[in-house]
């Protein structure tokens, strides 16, 4: 919900009334990793899409963006700790202009 109710996300980060009800539900394991490996049911803008770990539909979904005040770049500390401790490099987040819709774009920061 923190993320969400930051961007100003109001139908997102609840399960309130009006939410988009994006949802996964995984079923309880000691086990996490196979946990999460498959989710019991996903519903995905309130049309189930996964019911017990079968793919019913494919529902297409839209990209999310935010435009940071300070610019695209991290700032040297934070760049320097994410090619440190992520195994995925910085340059796999990057989403191309192209494939963006800037209708939607979110002022953060």
């Amino acid at each position: 919900a923190g993320p969400a109710r930051d961007l100003g996300l109001v139908n997102k980060g609840h399960l309130g009334h009006g939410a988009d009800a994006d949802l996964a539900v995984y079923p309880l394991s000691d086990d996490r990793a196979a946990m999460f490996s498959s989710p019991r049911y996903v519903l995905k803008s309130g049309i189930m899409v996964v019911r017990e770990g079968e793919i019913l539909r494919s529902v297409n979904g839209r990209t999310l963006t935010v435009e940071p005040l300070e610019g695209r770049n991290l700032p040297e500390d934070l760049a320097e700790i994410f090619d440190r401790c992520y195994t995925v490099t910085r340059a796999n987040y990057m989403v191309e202009d192209e494939y963006l819709d800037r209708s939607e774009v979110v002022p953060c920061g």
